[in-house]
């Protein structure tokens, strides 16, 4: 293939891009104002924050998963309601789990039953109530009932076998069924001979029941996924279950007792999909190739294996448009049917990294599960790690109040109430304000206590004291909700993907940033001298990392608006922009944001004027009407006992202490003043302590 035609080929897929970006743009506009926009217009008066800090609205409640595990008894339910409620949670998430009887299946109407219970005791305690979409996870099938209704809706994929001589299956396991679709036969640079197939994926989920329970040795019920790329599956999904809901529980959502229906990691294959299986199938091609802006099914080899120097490139141009393809056929589906139901989606994609799809929830999440985030190096996992601030960047540019992380699932018995405390203020740094604890078992009876420990909540050590967990929590999602974040650097990032990089540096010297997805710069962004302004986040530098790739749109975008903007880029980034300053490692990349976006949190020995290196100290600033809040955590295992200076310590500011802990607040006295250094506070924060210092302009 040619320069010029690939050239070509990659200005089709960015045009695809753009369009598909005004279906974005045009989905955040028209999402329920009343129910999540940024209220900017809200009067926080100083008394009014003191009281809302010392009291938290309940909106701002944990709403944990709640295992449905076991036999559901109306009164165990309303007694296990009324323990929720006496340990300061105030609002929980129904979610069907393993363990159900088979006579309380999934849309049955036992369990429907159940729920509607579970939503009256609710409604008469003003608590609120996330709905569950599926039984169990992946989302998307309806516990199999998508493909009991029609078996072509079964998960598919591109799967490639290799022929012998003769053209049969080289590996006479291999069985080629009649459901089988042969889409191509290639031969390979070495002499290989390869059919590809678009075959059903043998994807499954998990199921709700035990079977062989009474035999003391019980296995699980695993329903079949549906295809997520065919839109037929997913309105079938839809009328079966979010229809459903609404049509069982009209009064419920209409008068805020449900606040939202959670989807849990979608699967394009379902779990365990056969071996060697890609995504894509022959009609999601179709869609695949309209964003492409060419036809895909000569290079279906180099899904496997590269075939010339391009392969890498039109396979990650392939994989966005698959991306791309399930936002139009899954994600885009179920956040209409909301915003027409005036309710939330929220719950989170299959990776840690996504965050096109994020733009199509009300209330984006994420979650923690499996230790994918500990204390120590794991604070930083570069598969991981992003999470946090994915989801409180699309809230921020999207407009909306909310975004979750689903935190502490399986990380098994050996969990503690440090690590649980430390998981939360690694969220709440970051910007989450709305947590699911994972989870509250109904039942911990037989096996059920193994399923995917612990449970975090009535079953553990620490529940007698919950209370005070669960409003210190409540007080930080209050911080983090309607207010402005300080953050002027923004880290850009494909549809497709956010990375890692240069993130650490930015955390460890308390220089806070979002991820930025192109098209919303792309349909959002506003220029301006004061630099780009996408909602009420407002950037003087935009980092660019390796590997993300600009629309020519984009490009001139950046480049008329340099002046106004600084752009920093790596220097092997093959995307050139005209004006962007070059940076080789993490130093100049600091810098350049030091120089270009200022230092908010400026760190000093605690005796001296010299600057001291704080790796393990957060900061998140935040504006809640008249008053700078700064949100500070030892993420580390030492002591911090330091100094610091805060930029929105201006002249004739008062400063004081907000203790999460008890909604009290108290005076904060600067330190002597030491040469020509600004007012500065004492920071003396044990491992994995937090406080916060609010300054108000008087």
């Amino acid at each position: 293939m040619s320069v010029q035609t690939l050239s070509s080929l990659t200005s089709n897929l960015r045009r695809a891009l753009g369009l598909f970006a005004l279906l974005v743009a045009f989905l955040v506009l028209v999402r329920p104002v009343d129910a999540q926009e940024a209220t900017s217009a809200q009067v926080f008066t100083t008394q009014r924050l003191e009281s809302e800090f010392k009291e938290p609205p309940r909106e701002f409640t944990l709403m944990p998963f709640w295992f449905w595990n076991d036999e559901l008894r109306e009164e165990e339910l309303i007694r296990q309601i009324d323990s929720f409620q006496e340990h300061g949670v105030y609002g929980f998430t129904i979610h069907p789990r393993i363990g159900l009887p088979e006579d309380s299946g999934w849309m049955s109407d036992k369990l429907l039953a159940a729920m509607r219970v579970a939503l009256s005791a609710a409604r008469e305690r003003k608590m609120q109530v996330l709905l569950y979409d599926e039984g169990m996870y992946p989302s998307g099938s309806s516990a199999g009932q998508v493909v009991a209704e029609d078996p072509s809706y079964a998960a598919r994929g591109f799967i490639r076998v290799e022929l012998n001589d003769e053209g049969n299956p080289k590996d006479a396991k291999v069985k080629i069924e009649e459901s089988w679709n042969l889409v191509e036969t290639v031969t390979n640079a070495k002499g290989e001979r390869f059919a590809i197939y678009d075959a059903p994926s043998n994807g499954v989920i998990r199921g709700l029941h035990y079977i062989g329970e009474q035999t003391g040795r019980p296995g699980e019920f695993s329903p079949p996924a549906s295809d997520l790329l065919n839109p037929d599956a997913v309105d079938a999904f839809i009328r079966l279950v979010y229809q459903r809901f609404y049509d069982e529980f009209t009064e419920f959502f209409e008068d805020g007792t449900i606040i939202g229906i959670f989807t849990d990691e979608p699967s394009i294959l379902g779990r365990g999909p056969r071996r060697g299986m890609t995504f894509g199938n022959l009609r999601a091609l179709e869609t695949i190739n309209r964003y492409l802006g060419y036809d895909f099914r000569a290079h279906l080899l180099e899904l496997w294996e590269d075939v010339d120097d391009q392969s890498a490139t039109r396979r990650a141009e392939y994989n966005k448009a698959v991306h791309l393809a399930l936002e139009e056929s899954y994600y885009s589906r179920i956040s209409a049917w909301c915003q027409a139901h005036n309710t939330s989606l929220c719950g989170h994609p299959e990776s840690s990294s996504d965050v096109g799809v994020l733009n199509y929830f009300q209330i984006p999440g994420q979650d923690i599960v499996w230790r994918y985030v500990e204390p120590g190096e794991k604070a930083f996992d570069p598969t991981h790690s992003m999470m946090a601030k994915v989801a409180s960047s699309v809230m921020v540019h999207n407009g909306l109040r909310r975004n979750l992380n689903e935190v502490f699932g399986a990380y098994g018995h050996e969990f503690t109430y440090e690590e649980m405390l430390w998981i939360t203020n690694w969220c709440m740094v970051r910007g989450h304000n709305l947590l699911v604890p994972h989870a509250f078992f109904y039942s911990i009876r037989g096996p059920r206590h193994e399923e995917r420990p612990p449970d975090v909540g009535p079953n553990s050590p620490w529940w007698d004291d919950y209370k005070s967990y669960a409003d210190y929590c409540a007080r930080l999602c209050w911080l983090n909700t309607d207010s402005q974040l300080i953050a002027p650097t923004a880290v850009l990032v494909d549809s497709d993907r956010a990375s890692a990089w240069a993130t650490r540096s930015l955390t460890e010297r308390q220089l806070d940033y979002n991820y930025l997805e192109l098209r919303a710069l792309d349909q959002k962004g506003v220029f301006s001298s004061q630099g780009v302004t996408v909602y009420s986040a407002q950037y003087r530098t935009l980092l660019l990392p390796p590997g993300v790739a600009l629309t020519d749109h984009t490009r001139e975008l950046l480049e008329k608006t340099s002046q106004y903007v600084k752009i920093v880029r790596m220097t092997q980034n093959a995307q050139e922009v005209p004006g962007a300053i070059l940076a080789n490692n993490d130093p100049e990349i600091i810098k350049n944001v030091r120089e270009f976006s200022g230092e908010d949190v400026c760190v000093y020995q605690r005796d001296a004027a010299v600057r001291q290196d704080a790796p393990w100290l957060r900061a998140r600033h935040v504006k809640k009407g008249e008053v700078d809040f700064y949100l500070l955590f030892n993420e580390g295992e030492s002591e911090l006992d330091a100094t610091a200076s805060f930029a929105a310590d201006l002249d004739g500011s008062t400063a004081r202490v907000w203790n999460p802990w008890t909604g009290e607040t108290s005076e904060l006295t600067p330190t002597a003043k030491i040469q020509d250094v600004p007012r500065r506070y004492a920071v003396k924060l044990a491992p994995h302590e937090t406080t916060i210092y609010a300054f108000e302009k008087r």
